[in-house]
């Protein structure tokens, strides 16, 4: 049976931190507490969408506009 030598491999010594390493893991209770207060304080906005527009300025608007246009 054949038999192979490998070379000892070396160690590299020490622990190498990665700056995800230091991240705080947990918030504390009272600081989420104060976030979810600090979001239900602002308002609500609006709906999503295209803003609402006034009909009739636009219709008034384009017949001055094209009025006089061949």
């Amino acid at each position: 049976m054949t038999q192979i030598e490998y070379p000892e491999m070396e160690h590299k010594g020490g622990r190498k931190f990665h700056p995800v390493d230091f991240i705080p893991k947990r918030k504390a209770g009272e600081v989420i507490l104060g976030e979810i207060e600090d979001e239900k304080a602002k308002p609500l906005g609006r709906a999503p969408g295209a803003l609402p527009q006034d009909r009739g300025a636009k219709i008034r608007d384009m017949q001055d506009k094209f009025e006089f246009r061949d």
